[in-house]
Formats: C-alpha cells, sequence, structure tokens
C-alpha cells in the first residue's frame, strides 16, 4: 500500500465572476468532482501493404478531446453561484472555470458551457444536481 496517496478533500471549483473579470468565484456546496482530461481520437493509417503482412490496424492520434467536468453540488436556489451556472446554462454562454488541487496546489484553467444541470428532490436526502461542464479547448496548467 502506499503512502504516497492524496485524499481529493477540498479541491475547489471557481468560475469566473462576470462582474469583475479575472476574478473567481468559488462553487458552493461541491461534493465529488471528476476531470475530463482528455482523450485522443485515433487517425487511420493502415495501408493495403500493411493489411496484406499484419492484421493489425495502424493509426496516428488525432485531436484531443478534453471531455466534460461534473460534479455534484447540494443545489441551494438563493445560492448566487448555483444562479450563476443555470443561467449560464440557460444562455449557453461560455464562461472561464478553475480547478484548485488542495495537496500540490496546482490550479488548471478551462473555458466551458454548462451542458447539464439536472435538479433532484429526494424524499430522504438533499436536493441536489449534478452539474456537467462540456470543456471546449483544453486545460491549461496556471499553477
Amino acid at each position: 500500500m502506499s503512502d504516497a496517496a492524496k485524499h481529493g478533500y477540498g479541491t475547489l471549483v471557481k468560475v469566473e465572476d462576470p462582474g469583475s473579470p479575472g476574478s473567481y468565484l468559488t462553487i458552493g456546496e461541491v461534493g465529488d468532482i471528476e476531470l475530463g482530461g482528455f482523450k485522443a481520437s485515433k487517425i487511420g493509417t493502415t495501408t493495403h501493404n500493411d493489411a496484406a503482412t499484419t492484421p493489425y490496424e495502424t493509426f496516428i492520434p488525432g485531436l484531443l478531446d478534453p471531455g466534460d467536468v461534473k460534479f455534484k453540488i447540494h443545489y441551494l436556489s438563493e445560492q448566487y453561484t448555483h444562479q450563476l451556472l443555470w443561467t449560464t446554462g440557460q444562455s449557453r454562454t461560455k464562461r472561464k472555470y478553475r480547478t484548485y488541487e488542495p495537496n500540490n496546489g496546482e490550479i488548471l484553467e478551462f473555458n466551458a458551457y454548462v451542458m447539464e444541470m439536472p435538479r433532484k428532490f429526494p424524499t430522504d436526502d438533499t436536493i441536489s444536481s449534478d452539474v456537467t461542464l462540456g470543456v471546449t479547448g483544453g486545460y491549461t496548467k496556471i499553477q
């Protein structure tokens, strides 16, 4: 077992404040966070000569898909950042976001659209929303 493993608690997701560009607001009540990272497409390069000598296709990596950033929030209708996510999604506005990782201080910045924000109203749990941010253009490591 590795003692080098790190916990994820304390990680933050922030959205750029539309009233103060360059300033970021911490999105409140965030639970588990999943970063999309990237996935490369495959561009086929198999030729007839290749296929005659081996049953394996060949390829080169193509464009990178940055995927989605997903996180659960305990939804509070009066919370400004929750309202901002909702209106941003409704208006299909691209915004800047950042994640702050507490163990090593890494900050990733990315542009994204709010793609999903369904609300759940369970009888025996908190009102919540599973937010999906569709990342466009990739991630930039700030720190």
